[in-house]
């Protein structure tokens, strides 16, 4: 239903790293009812944009984590306002401290939830105290920004694949030669746009 824990299970991997202060982010799909269900009654398959923001040196994160949202609705040209938070019957926000979260709220919609862990959930994460999490619905925020930009962009529901391919070759050829002539072969193939 939320993006939430999958972003706060590599957390503590970062912190044993040595990492007393980072961000991680992901977007991807998620399945709340909350958004409505199909003829089967399965949960629609949505796309949410997830933030989560870890400093073991701060007890709070929740005003850097609102500063993360801003910047990024700014850029995008959307105006919203933060309104008194309130849970979702279906969890989708069940990660969240109520006392320091806050609906993120545009035309009087929420489209996502801000806010710091639970201690109950930092607990079972092995995470400090004072991380902060984001969650948007990204479908709607591409929806709000089609006014102002291209529209262009549209989310697959089958994400890109890539592929990496080792050459095997003698010590003393030059890297030009090997440009070259993969640049030649990928030409003949009109496939050239998919590298650039």
């Amino acid at each position: 239903q939320s993006i939430t824990p999958s972003l706060l299970d590599k957390c503590y991997a970062n912190l044993r790293a040595g990492h007393a202060k980072f961000a991680l982010f992901e977007a991807n799909q998620t399945f709340a009812k909350s958004r409505g269900v199909d003829a089967d009654n399965v949960p629609l398959n949505k796309h949410n944009l997830g933030f989560v923001l870890v400093d073991q040196t701060s007890n709070s994160n929740y005003y850097l984590a609102k500063k993360y949202v801003e910047e990024l609705l700014k850029v995008l040209g959307i105006e919203f306002k933060l309104e008194k938070f309130a849970e979702t019957k279906d969890k989708v926000n069940a990660h969240y401290e109520a006392l320091r979260s806050a609906n993120i709220v545009v035309n009087g919609e929420v489209i996502g939830y801000l806010g710091e862990v639970k201690n109950s959930v930092l607990k079972n994460f092995k995470l400090p105290q004072g991380t902060a999490i984001f969650d948007l619905d990204l479908e709607k925020l591409v929806e709000l920004k089609q006014d102002t930009v291209e529209k262009k962009f549209k989310i697959s529901n089958y994400p890109f694949v890539s592929r990496d391919i080792t050459l095997s070759l003698e010590g003393d050829v030059e890297y030009a030669k090997i440009e070259e002539a993969l640049r030649t072969i990928l030409e003949e193939k009109n496939l050239i746009p998919m590298i650039l």
